[in-house]
């Protein structure tokens, strides 16, 4: 197989497949754009994005992601006025761009989220305008019963997962996973065992499952257009381990695989959303229940992802599995890694996340398990 060197240049491929980058970039802009059109969120791409206060309106910059035959695409901007815009949340997908003081505290005073993620699919900042000091809901936070709490997340999640595997029989390994699963739910329903009190075991216990659920959709095709197909190197052509060979501690950072790549953007959205409701409710973010304290992690935001990971899930594999890839859809990194193109990953964001509500409504259940 023959391999091309890509160059970048503000992270838009120049090299041979610019012209297949720029035709796929120009197909998912648009149905990004039919997507944002029905949501309360704008996402932002590309090298020059950014947000900037007018005549007291909050512009939203487009940046450059490619170049079509028409000349360059985007920088168009989208103004929103006070009272009147509607917008929850503004994601923005580039490592460069510029946001102003006046738009920060623009978007803060109109209860608009910003959240930033980078190329590669990992949340770096979360600016949440509600920000509630609420000491009785900590000392409730701190003082709680750690391994009950964890116990109720394990049953959920293990549920969710259960469901995502019954309405997906065509998985490759469904069957073996719903027998695993069914068995595990049935061990959870004796809430009184022992063991259900050792947090150090339900851990243990949940990364099994894990890893049975991501084995029961390892294999999954991944479709390509034919031309391309045969470019196309294996480990691309089929769902594989969740875990990257790049990665630190078998971690799911740096994805070697399409489906991987895409599912790393929409877990970081959720994570953004779930840290904005635990933020506004008044949870301390760095106190967890199932995940263990450390340092620089935000535990509890990572336990109340745990309640929607197979709907994101979910919504990441009826993506792939309805879409057959072009080339220039993916970027193949000089160490293996992929990135999307742009346009792509702005549709996946707009396709893939979960309304705000829902991820409010389950920091309200979580909250009520401390009264």
């Amino acid at each position: 197989m023959t391999t091309s060197v890509l160059t970048y240049n503000n992270d838009t491929p120049t090299s041979s497949i610019g012209q297949s980058y720029a035709a796929s970039c120009d197909i998912y802009q648009e149905l990004a754009d039919k997507k944002q059109e029905q949501k309360d969120t704008i996402v932002l791409a590309g090298y020059g994005c950014g947000l900037s206060v007018s005549r007291d309106a909050l512009v939203c910059k487009q940046g450059f992601t490619h170049q079509s035959e028409s000349g360059p695409k985007n920088n168009q901007a989208m103004t929103l006025y006070r009272g009147v815009h509607g917008i929850k949340s503004i994601v923005i997908l580039s490592d460069s761009g510029n946001i102003s003081l006046d738009a920060i505290r623009w978007a803060s005073s109109e209860k608009i989220t910003v959240s930033i993620i980078d190329r590669d699919g990992s949340l770096q900042q979360t600016l949440t305008p509600e920000q509630t000091a609420n000491a009785n809901l900590r000392r409730k936070q701190y003082q709680a019963d750690a391994s009950k709490i964890a116990y109720r997340l394990i049953c959920k999640k293990v549920q969710a997962q259960q469901e995502l595997l019954a309405n997906h029989p065509e998985l490759p390994d469904s069957e073996r996973a719903l027998e695993i699963f069914s068995d595990s739910l049935k061990w959870l329903e004796l809430p009184d065992l022992p063991r259900w009190n050792d947090i150090d075991y339900m851990r243990t216990f949940e990364g099994r499952l894990a890893k049975a659920y991501f084995e029961a959709i390892e294999g999954t095709p991944i479709k390509f257009e034919k031309a391309y197909s045969k470019l196309v190197p294996p480990h691309w052509k089929q769902v594989s381990t969740r875990t990257s060979p790049l990665s630190h501690n078998h971690g799911a950072r740096h994805a070697v695989n399409p489906f991987h790549a895409i599912l790393n953007f929409a877990y970081a959205v959720v994570e953004s959303q779930v840290r904005q409701a635990l933020v506004a409710s008044g949870f301390d973010v760095a106190c967890g229940f199932l995940h263990a304290d450390k340092l620089y992690r935000d535990s509890l935001v990572y336990d109340v992802i745990e309640l929607f990971r197979s709907s994101v899930d979910a919504q990441v594999l009826k993506l792939v599995t309805t879409t057959t890839f072009k080339k220039g859809d993916f970027i193949p990194m000089h160490d293996g890694s992929i990135r999307l193109n742009q346009q792509l990953a702005r549709y996946v964001v707009a396709q893939c996340q979960i309304p705000q509500a829902r991820i409010e409504e389950g920091v309200k259940w979580l909250k009520s398990l401390l009264d």
